[in-house]
């Protein structure tokens, strides 16, 4: 019994280890996934009007981040919020895009078609005349 008592205190200790973060550091690890799903579409190049500005809010929230921790959290939230929109504008443009190339295929495919069926027709003309 009283080495349970002595692991205890150790159990608790590594327990604790593992909870939540708190609800500061959460503020930047969202505006920092909200960075990297930017960044995994090209949203940084696609959307730099909207990611500009949130790359500059999440820089401000890095600085703040020490002094004052209510002002960093805004701006990491800033920063969430704009990397989120360039990241939507940038999903929405790449759609657009694929949409168009796929659309480009059909017609390809479409012409091609019709070019092998002239050229069958043409054949079979050349066939009952000769």
């Amino acid at each position: 019994m009283k080495k349970l008592l002595f692991l205890l205190p150790i159990l608790v200790l590594f327990g604790c280890k593992t909870t939540p973060k708190t609800e500061s550091a959460s503020g930047r690890d969202k505006a920092l996934a909200a960075l990297e799903s930017a960044r995994s579409i090209k949203a940084d190049v696609a959307a730099k009007d909207i990611f500009d500005p949130a790359m500059a809010a999440f820089n401000e929230a890095e600085g703040l981040a020490s002094s004052s921790a209510a002002a960093a959290n805004e701006k990491y939230l800033a920063a969430e919020q704009g990397f989120t929109s360039a990241y939507n504008r940038a999903r929405d443009l790449r759609r657009a895009a694929q949409d168009a190339l796929d659309k480009a295929k059909e017609e390809i495919r479409n012409v091609e078609n019709d070019a092998a069926e002239l050229e069958e027709s043409r054949k079979a003309a050349e066939a009952s005349e000769g």
